[in-house]
């Protein structure tokens, strides 16, 4: 399915293809290709040369450091992530905690927050804590 109004403001085109489709025509060239991705299997000179490349980066110590670079700030990016849902949670028990006007001994038990935290969370949304 084409989106020509989805812009993605970088000079890119991007296309997505499912290699194991089934619909539309391709060139031989391009179903060569295709193949080669999903089974490794070299029809062509294309893929051959493909394979020998692919061959050839797996070989190369300084593209092995540079991916396990990327696993590694991929790894430090999930980490991240990770750590904002869990304050995103944190925050949003004490919330509705305050809310519901819970005592704040039982807001930091099960929100995790500090007092600190707590007390600055109720002041930024209007609330009142209950000691």
């Amino acid at each position: 399915m084409e989106s020509p109004d989805l812009e993605l403001n970088n000079g890119a085109t991007v296309m997505i293809i499912n290699s194991l489709g089934i619909k539309g025509n391709i060139s031989p060239r391009a179903k060569s290709f295709l193949e080669y991705v999903n089974d490794r299997i070299v029809r062509d000179a294309f893929t051959q040369e493909i394979a020998d490349e692919v061959t050839r980066l797996k070989r190369s110590s300084a593209v092995r450091r540079q991916y396990m670079l990327l696993e590694m700030k991929l790894h430090d990016a999930r980490m991240d992530g990770r750590e904002e849902g869990k304050i995103e949670a944190e925050t949003s028990t004490a919330l509705d905690m305050l809310k519901d006007k819970e005592p704040l001994t039982k807001i930091v038990k099960y929100s995790r927050l500090s007092e600190e935290e707590i007390y600055a969370l109720a002041q930024a949304n209007g609330l009142t804590v209950i000691e």
